[in-house]
């Protein structure tokens, strides 16, 4: 009975010993099989997690880098058109300063592994389970060359209307078409390239205006002609001449002005603003104003045109007609200047040429009224046709002339 106890312990003692062996080799085995699993998959991105929204989950490193590449670094040099009015530039949003961190983002998908626990990792990889791990990527742009390829893109661009250019060849009219302008507007131009590189636009058209010209080609209905030496005003409506007035132009002293001009305002019954600026000037000794009436140095009616004091004006020195007598302005009779008022309109051009020798009058005629000079009469000019003054009556046929200044020079 005595030797029969230690015999079971230690058959007791054996079982126990085989079964810890058996647990260790099993837990031995799990957990190499765990470590060979990890070390298996360990270039294998996390399900759950992605970059700049772009899922990854599931790719081996290389490939999820490639794919962060292809949807954040090669749209940066795709082609992009930048378009204006006509005018195309070929860049791309790299060349023009854009730029992205997704690689370095990256390296945080990298560090994953790291931040987890080997159990922790096996876990997610066996069940599937998302990591829920989201990365942003930051898209930064250079403001400035932003700024410069748009300043530049102005600077060809930008242009002012051409007006409709009415020429005189040989005796004939010729209207050259008007041609448009164009406002690049600066601020909403940026805001679109910046709205439109963002949005991987390949085809990006700056925002401006297209500025029309005041005058064009379907306005001009009438043009008058001034002849200098000739002394002849044409009547032009079209390429037709309607009818040709005898008018006086400047003196070789006080020339008429050449080039082309347009008719900026419609005076009836103006009244003549003296400009003499200093004494012993011309106009020095003539009244500070000269209303309307009989007398009055710019008749009845006057064209101003956009030369500064230059008018097409009545006249009652009818004897200067036909010569170079005036102090620059173009010079017509009563009736005809009244005559001619009322066929034409603001913005009508008037194109004034030199075509033979200046033509004195044969001899001073005696003096009977001021007329303006070139810088002559003060008056305004608006740029816009002035009706006549409010209930005021034209004189009657019979009207007496108003008393003028003794001795008055001649328009």
């Amino acid at each position: 009975m005595k030797n029969i106890l230690p015999q079971r312990r230690s058959r007791t003692l054996i079982w126990v010993s085989i079964l810890v062996a058996s647990i260790m080799l099993a837990t031995t085995g799990a957990a190499a099989a765990a470590i060979t699993y990890d070390d298996r998959n360990r270039n294998v991105v996390l399900h759950g997690v992605t970059v700049g929204e772009v899922a990854i989950g599931g790719l081996t490193y290389t490939q999820a880098k490639q794919k962060l590449i292809r949807e954040f670094e090669t749209p940066l040099d795709r082609s992009v058109v930048v378009q204006a009015h006509g005018h195309l530039v070929h860049t791309t949003p790299r060349d023009l300063g854009f730029s992205s961190d997704v690689l370095e983002r990256f390296s945080q998908v990298e560090k994953l592994n790291g931040s987890l626990s080997l159990m922790q990792r096996v876990l997610y990889r066996l069940t599937g389970n998302p990591l829920g791990k989201s990365i942003e990527v930051t898209t930064a742009f250079s403001e400035a060359k932003l700024e410069a390829l748009v300043d530049d893109i102005e600077t060809k661009v930008n242009q002012e209307p051409v007006e409709a250019q009415p020429r005189l060849v040989g005796d004939s009219i010729q209207i050259d078409l008007d041609q448009p302008g164009f406002a690049l507007d600066r601020q909403a131009s940026l805001a679109v390239l910046k709205k439109s590189l963002q949005s991987g636009d390949s085809r990006i058209v700056l925002k401006g205006e297209v500025k029309r010209a005041e005058l064009r080609k379907s306005d001009i209905s009438d043009v008058l002609v001034v002849k200098v030496g000739e002394n002849k005003l044409y009547h032009y409506r079209g390429e037709t001449v309607v009818k040709v007035y005898d008018v006086a132009t400047g003196t070789a002293r006080y020339p008429t002005p050449k080039g082309t001009f347009k008719v900026v305002n419609k005076r009836h019954r103006p009244t003549w603003v003296n400009p003499a600026k200093y004494p012993g000037g011309w106009g020095w000794s003539l009244p500070k104003r000269i209303g309307p009436g009989p007398g009055n140095p710019l008749g009845t009616r006057a064209l101003d045109i956009n030369s500064p004091g230059i008018r097409i004006h009545g006249t009652y020195a009818n004897n200067s007609l036909g010569y170079n007598a005036s102090h620059g302005c173009i010079r017509m009779s009563i009736a005809e200047s009244e005559e001619l008022f009322d066929l034409v309109k603001v913005g009508t051009p008037v194109l004034i040429t030199q075509t033979g020798p200046v033509r004195p009058m044969p001899k001073a005629p005696a003096p009977t009224t001021p007329e303006p000079t070139a810088e002559s009469d003060a008056s305004e000019v608006p740029g816009q046709e002035q009706p006549p003054p409010e209930n005021e009556e034209p004189p009657p046929d019979n009207e007496e002339p108003a008393p003028e200044p003794s001795p008055s020079p001649a328009i």
